[in-house]
């Protein structure tokens, strides 16, 4: 009776740190999308515009007469375009927020993975003036991971990229993404222009609430190393890189 009250009262404490866990992600990404929310609504005014624009001028030429059929076929396709580009935008916030269930660990295309992190930071990135330069991704290159893991991930990463750049003067902003091969694995190189991190910060990256900014939760790296280890993948900090230096290790599907 009392080994089967001990594992109830176990079975209690696990459940509520995992509901712990799942809201201090869920939290996290929250504040990330938040942080880019600016971007991220220029991405899509941007598109909605030329929308209502194409939109406008159709039915004014429709009041007007026939309307030529060129002409039209160039601005529904236009239209088209643009509805498509707001989709994705929209899509890839979803999956960004999305919990990351290890039942969801499937085949993932690393170039779509990386297009629609971007389309999320883009402007975040262009308001900063960080100059990104990535290393082409094949079309082919699939990973055994969590959608949500590894856009998280990557989100976390470029938000630390920005928020370190910013102090640097504007033409030394710069992030570079590279990828090697080990075996069957992926190992994707996040490496920025600042400075490098001193012993002490390093030795605190991946604890909770760990941040200098006093705004900040300070949990985005905690969790993300957590929900890489979690998936079978890892992130880890090179201190061996004079730059910052992240490191994010993936199965090639």
């Amino acid at each position: 009776m009392v080994s089967r009250r001990k594992s109830e009262e176990g079975l209690g404490m696990k459940s509520e740190q995992d509901a712990l866990k799942e809201a201090m992600i869920k939290m996290s990404k929250l504040a990330l999308l938040g942080d880019m929310a600016p971007g991220i609504a220029h991405e899509v005014n941007n598109p909605i515009a030329v929308i209502i624009g194409r939109a406008e001028i159709l039915l004014s030429q429709i009041q007007e007469g026939p309307v030529d059929p060129a002409m039209l076929t160039k601005s529904i396709s236009k239209i088209n375009e643009m509805a498509q580009r707001v989709s994705k935008i929209i899509e890839a916030m979803r999956k960004v927020s999305k919990a990351a269930k290890q039942s969801e660990i499937t085949n993932q295309s690393l170039k779509i993975i990386f297009e629609e992190v971007l389309s999320l930071c883009t402007e975040k990135m262009r308001k900063s003036l960080l100059q990104l330069e990535i290393q082409d991704i094949p079309e082919d290159l699939n990973v055994v991971a969590n959608y949500s893991t590894v856009s998280f991930t990557l989100m976390s990463l470029i938000f630390n990229c920005l928020e370190e750049l910013t102090k640097l003067p504007e033409d030394q902003r710069n992030v570079w993404i590279n990828f090697d091969f080990v075996d069957d694995h992926v190992l994707i190189k996040v490496r920025d222009s600042g400075r490098g991190l001193n012993p002490e910060v390093q030795k605190n990256l991946f604890s909770p609430f760990n941040s200098t900014r006093p705004d900040a939760a300070g949990l985005s790296l905690y969790l993300a190393k957590g929900l890489m280890e979690e998936m079978g993948g890892s992130l880890v900090f090179d201190s061996s890189s004079p730059q910052t230096t992240f490191i994010l290790k993936l199965t090639r599907a």
